[in-house]
């Protein structure tokens, strides 16, 4: 796909009419074909384009559609379909000096099928991800590299009645990501489980924004000035750090996305709560990892 849009005048997005509904079927969804609460699941996709360093995951069975627009909305996203990642192709080349994925070339890496990949040199790896995955920078060979660049992981998981087989659904992504070190660096989780499969009924059928529109757009979001784009606003929150930090970056998306800061009625359905949500999901996956350490619920409020 090749850009031809130019700059964006976000105001004139702005002012669009049933703004879900057409983020849907920008997204290539119809709809129609989802209850309310599938296509407020679906439109969370679309939360680590807009916001800088949000890390995230979204675990589904298979043909729900999880990697779909990651490969055709935004030219920003790097989609790395399973296999082998190295050191190397991750943060940095030290024969080459060529700066990695995870470098700030791209808004956002997708690691697509996350049940499969293997790491070449999975203890360095580690190390740097959760250095990566809390700062925003990472060491190479005595270089400090600083990047914006989000990470979501997608996999595969399988469900009994609707719902996870098992409650440590984590386990279905390599052994690294076992580790409640690193899985606390994680800002939420997506419930694709509660997403149906796609099928041709589920495909948009009315108007969207062109993708190369659509995707500079998302682009745009993650740096324009508030005065420009009066959106992104989140209260200040009390609570464990990490999950402050994580709810106020997932409500910051949020409020982009859907044109609601917190002075509007909706702002709690819309923004706060599924904000948390998405954090909880992370927090019960630590309580499986290490319940000795994770064992009281998440509180964060204003």
């Amino acid at each position: 796909m090749t850009m031809q849009s130019g700059k964006v005048r976000l105001e004139q997005l702005i002012k669009a009419r049933e703004w879900i509904h057409l983020l849907l079927r920008t997204m290539g969804y119809e709809p129609s074909a989802y209850t309310e609460e599938q296509q407020n699941n679906v439109i969370l996709r679309m939360l680590p384009l807009v916001q800088n360093n949000l890390n995230m995951m979204e675990l589904a069975p298979k043909g729900t559609g999880k990697s779909f627009i990651y490969s055709n909305l935004s030219r920003y996203v790097w989609l790395n379909s399973g296999g082998g990642l190295s050191q190397a192709q991750l943060f940095m080349n030290l024969n080459t000096n060529e700066i990695g994925l995870l470098g700030g070339k791209y808004d956002l890496l997708v690691l697509d099928e996350g049940q499969s990949i293997t790491f070449k040199g999975a203890d360095d790896i580690h190390a740097k991800f959760k250095d990566y995955l809390e700062s925003g920078q990472f060491s190479v060979g005595g270089k400090k590299v600083t990047s914006e660049c989000g990470l979501i992981i997608l996999a595969n998981i399988d469900l009994y009645e609707g719902q996870p087989r098992q409650t440590d659904y984590i386990r279905h992504l390599p052994e690294m990501f076992h580790d409640s070190a690193l899985m606390d660096r994680f800002h939420g989780i997506i419930a694709g489980w509660k997403i149906p499969r796609f099928t041709t009924d589920h495909a948009a059928q009315g108007i969207g924004i062109k993708a190369d529109v659509f995707g500079e757009y998302l682009h745009q979001l993650r740096t324009v000035s508030h005065l420009e784009f009066p959106f992104g606003d989140c209260p200040t929150l009390k609570g464990d750090s990490r999950d402050v930090k994580a709810v106020t970056r997932l409500a910051s998306a949020l409020s982009k996305l859907l044109l609601l800061n917190p002075d509007h009625a909706d702002y709690e359905d819309y923004v706060f709560n599924p904000a948390k949500d998405l954090r909880a999901r992370v927090r019960s996956q630590l309580m499986e990892l290490n319940a000795q350490e994770f064992s009281k619920p998440m509180d964060v409020g204003f």
